[in-house]
């Protein structure tokens, strides 16, 4: 289940059919240069490239704890890792944090799939003896693997630091009943059934940690407010106990959810681990610019005189850097690397912006008004004295 993940050379064809990178920002991961790879073909996988440096014994130590880690198919994944005497730099899942994601509540079904990924790698950690301690929302990830299928993924600690969240800890650890303790991963399956309850949408967990002891009455007065699906109240009640014994662990919890699914019908896809070795990925599924009005495309007469002689009418779909998940589908000259093309803008939700042309998939032409400066001056002295003046001027453009 879980492969022993050795360090390999950068071969000279791994990255070939990915953009250009551009630069990330993210506190979450403790490196100090980031970059983001996107594919060509289906621009919604993407690796994302950490660099560190250190001493030579530093690096070797870290070259050692590589080579001896475990992988597994719900950790986010090492692709690629490059050392040098005082350097290193791992390729690794482009990954979302689950707090990012959840803006209301999630569908039943994708809570169902998140809980069956998550104790799937927290009872592999179990069978190797270790323990996650990041099991909240700022410590689970929704990755989109080279195999074009979503992934719930733990993190690692070569990669991000722990985050321990307060308000999803166990009862008798807020509580300090450690004389009740006795199995911590049936402290951190609580955790998990407090992470299905903000993803069901009552974010503020802080509630239920009442002075003296846990609100499990409250929790299921919101829980009647909700209706979640009867296999989701079924999990909850057994994992969101007063008592440390009648929990399972995170094994126990593995049988439990794949007998469920069976009984309820809502069986969650295998995802495999295996890593991404110059495969061809299979073209994006892309809106469609005849479905609908809404979508259908007039090239602009403006537009019409910028578009490059012998364009190559290849359909695409990217997702433009620094614009909150917008993207457009368009077509572009295929020949050249500068991606220069014309198509429409949409926003994160699929409604259209505007038509216009792309370079290198930003918006170009004095049509298009997309970028606004928002950054207020601590933040731009923070970054200039972090990263330099020439990726400031990037990363704070946000879109309108």
């Amino acid at each position: 289940m879980g492969a022993i993940c050795k360090p390999n050379n950068l071969s000279l064809t791994f990255l070939e059919d990915f953009r250009l990178p551009y630069p990330y920002v993210n506190k979450d991961f403790k490196f100090r240069e980031m970059e983001v790879y996107e594919h060509q073909i289906d621009a919604q996988f993407k690796i994302l490239k950490l660099k560190n440096f250190g001493t030579y014994f530093h690096v070797r130590e870290q070259r050692q704890l590589i080579e001896s880690r475990l992988g597994h198919a719900h950790i986010i994944n090492l692709h690629r890792s490059e050392f040098d005497t005082i350097t290193y730099s791992l390729y690794i899942d482009f990954p979302t944090r689950l707090d990012e994601l959840v803006q209301a509540r999630l569908k039943d079904e994708e809570i169902w799939e998140m809980l069956n990924h998550v104790t799937r790698g927290c009872a592999f950690l179990q069978e190797q003896k270790l323990r996650y301690k990041s099991v909240n929302p700022k410590g689970i990830y929704k990755v989109y693997n080279h195999t074009q299928e979503f992934a719930y993924k733990l993190s690692d600690v070569l990669f991000t630091e722990t985050r321990v969240e307060k308000y999803f800890l166990g009862p008798d650890l807020f509580y300090n009943h450690y004389d009740k303790v006795t199995n911590m991963f049936k402290q951190d399956v609580f955790s998990l059934g407090l992470v299905v309850v903000y993803c069901l949408g009552f974010k503020d967990t802080q509630k239920y940690y009442k002075q003296n002891s846990f609100d499990y009455e409250g929790l299921v007065r919101d829980l009647d407010i909700q209706k979640p699906s009867t296999q989701i109240r079924h999990i909850l009640s057994q994992i969101i106990t007063p008592e440390e014994q009648d929990r399972p662990d995170f094994i126990m919890l593995r049988t439990s959810l794949k007998n469920l699914s069976k009984a309820y019908n809502c069986s969650v896809k295998e995802i495999k681990y295996e890593l991404f070795a110059d495969q061809k990925l299979k073209s994006a599924i892309i809106p469609d610019l005849d479905e609908t009005d809404k979508y259908q495309y007039q090239e602009p007469e403006k537009v019409k005189k910028k578009v490059v002689q012998n364009m190559i009418p290849t359909r695409l779909a990217g997702h433009i850097p620094y614009t909150n998940g917008c993207y457009y589908v368009g077509e572009y000259k295929e020949n050249s690397r500068k991606r220069e093309g014309v198509g429409i803008f949409f926003d994160s939700q699929g409604h259209k912006l505007i038509d216009g042309t792309f370079i290198n998939d930003l918006p170009d032409g004095d049509d298009i008004q997309l970028w606004r400066y928002d950054a207020e001056q601590e933040r731009v002295d923070e970054l200039r004295d972090e990263i330099g003046e020439r990726f400031f001027e990037i990363c704070q453009w946000k879109y309108v």
